[in-house]
């Protein structure tokens, strides 16, 4: 057996638990290593907000010096900590699976009070780009017109939500992968359980709210000039995750560069279909609003079914939530078409959205839902479900609110509220009908529209959001276009 290859990072307990990740691939592999940790410029002047640091790499600078001097053979750390472009002499040769990319809010439930009663909360966090983004959608998904005020706060991922359990802030917002890496560490599991007892979590969507480039990644570097055989740790890398990364780096580049700028880049794949969200404000005060690498079919003119909306007659169901029912998936706003649900959600354990638009209508009845699955579909809910209690949702454990024609999985409790019909009669009706017959590309809203509408299409280019309307079509023996949100067709 070689000698044991030193591996470095910094001392913060997330640090250690990922540390911990990498070194128990190495064992798992026969690949011999031990640890020493360093203290980094970021954790030692905490003093200001990152963006307001006089260095550009303050949580790698001390590691990258580490690997140059010899005394070290990997620095380990979070890919968003990294300087965006390679700092010289160094190299990446290690890529970890991507854990959840996404950014989860946590709440105490003195801040679910406030914000049911509309009262101004405080949330601690010291990102330009969270504070950026979370002003733009805080009012899409926070109910009755709760306004924000922000507090700039420093420190690993326990002190933060401490202060969340202290009820010194009202919450924060954190990344989803670094909870989630301490959680799965034996020796911090039960101290990030404990502190998220009596907290809410509210993940926040990548389409509004997108990430730093390689959230979610862990990776080792090593110094061109170390002469040692790293073949077999990069034997381990994960492909995926270094071609998705380089993409958001390389994307993160050509607008800025470095911990000071405020917007994020995140890549999503999705039955085979991609697209690149980038969103926020560069350090120069410019705003983004970005979609890239979506597939773009060819056609000469689209039609969009949500002008269709106000044709489609929706009619209740007189229905009973069971009482025992806790936990809900809302599939359609009209879905929650009475007081009784409206306050049934309003109690409810978790209340999830099936798209934004629809947690949007929710929030304004004055429902709090813990997400949306971002328009892509039941099945996924697993990757973007997150509790603070860490438990995995049960399918039997959800009341799905629809239509009376939508079909979902099986094992899901499905409650329809309405069923529709066509308003024959409305005005400018014959009008919409010629237009959708004239049209050699139609945007599918919802499965509902394409049921009611799909007779009147006579081309041959489908665009859908990539959930269930997707599913349902490709049912019917078509090969829809697939689209992150309807926010994207103002790029095709």
């Amino acid at each position: 057996m070689g000698k044991k290859f030193i591996a470095t990072g910094r001392k913060s307990k997330l640090s250690q638990a990922q540390i911990s990740f990498f070194t128990e691939k190495l064992a798992k592999n026969n690949i011999s290593s031990t640890v020493e940790y360093i203290q980094t410029y970021g954790d030692t002047h905490t003093e200001l907000p990152i963006n307001q640091l006089p260095i550009t790499n303050p949580f790698t600078k001390e590691i990258h010096q580490a690997l140059i001097d010899g005394t070290v053979d990997i620095g380990v750390s979070s890919l968003k900590d990294v300087e965006i472009s390679e700092t010289q002499n160094i190299e990446t040769i290690y890529f970890s699976e991507r854990e959840n990319p996404r950014d989860v809010f946590i709440i105490n439930q003195d801040a679910i009070g406030k914000i049911k009663q509309g009262e101004k909360i405080l949330i601690g966090t010291s990102s330009q780009r969270r504070q950026f983004l979370f002003g733009k959608i805080a009012s899409k998904i926070l109910p009755n017109n709760t306004k924000v005020e922000f507090q700039n706060i420093r420190g690993n991922v326990t002190t933060r939500i401490s202060l969340v359990q202290e009820k010194k802030l009202d919450g924060i917002i954190v990344a989803m992968a670094g909870i989630l890496r301490l959680r799965q560490n034996n020796n911090f599991k039960n101290e990030i359980s404990a502190l998220l007892s009596n907290t809410m979590a509210i993940v926040l969507p990548i389409s509004h709210f997108p990430t730093p480039p390689g959230q979610g990644v862990i990776i080792g570097q090593v110094s061109n000039s170390n002469q040692r055989d790293f073949s077999n740790i990069r034997a381990l890398s994960n492909r995926e995750a270094e071609k998705i990364s380089k993409l958001e780096k390389q994307e993160f580049f050509n607008y800025g560069k470095g911990c000071k700028e405020g917007y994020g880049v995140t890549h999503l794949i999705y039955k085979n279909h991609e697209c690149t969200f980038i969103k926020g404000i560069t350090s120069e005060g410019k705003e983004i609003n970005v979609y890239k690498n979506f597939t773009k079919p060819k056609y000469t003119k689209l039609f969009d079914t949500r002008s269709l909306r106000d044709y489609i007659k929706k009619i209740p169901i007189d229905v009973k939530i069971p009482k025992d029912a806790k936990k809900f998936i809302v599939a359609n706003a009209n879905a929650v078409n009475s007081k009784e649900i409206i306050d049934k959600l309003k109690e409810a354990d978790e209340v999830w959205a099936l798209g934004f638009m629809t947690l949007q209508k929710l929030t304004q009845m004055g429902i709090l839902c813990n997400g949306c699955l971002e328009s892509l579909g039941i099945e996924a809910f697993n990757n973007i479900y997150f509790s603070s209690k860490f438990e995995k949702p049960k399918q039997e454990d959800y009341y799905i609110l629809t239509y009376k024609s939508a079909k979902f999985h099986s094992n899901y409790n499905t409650i329809a509220t309405y069923h529709t019909e066509i308003d024959m009669n409305y005005e400018g009706l014959s009008k919409k009908l010629s237009d959708i017959s004239s049209c050699d590309a139609v945007a599918w809203s919802s499965v509902l529209m394409y049921e009611n509408f799909k007779q009147y299409f006579k081309g041959n280019v489908h665009v859908t959001l990539l959930g269930e309307t997707y599913n349902h079509l490709v049912q019917d023996g078509i090969t829809p276009y697939g689209t992150f949100n309807f926010d994207v067709l103002s790029h095709f």
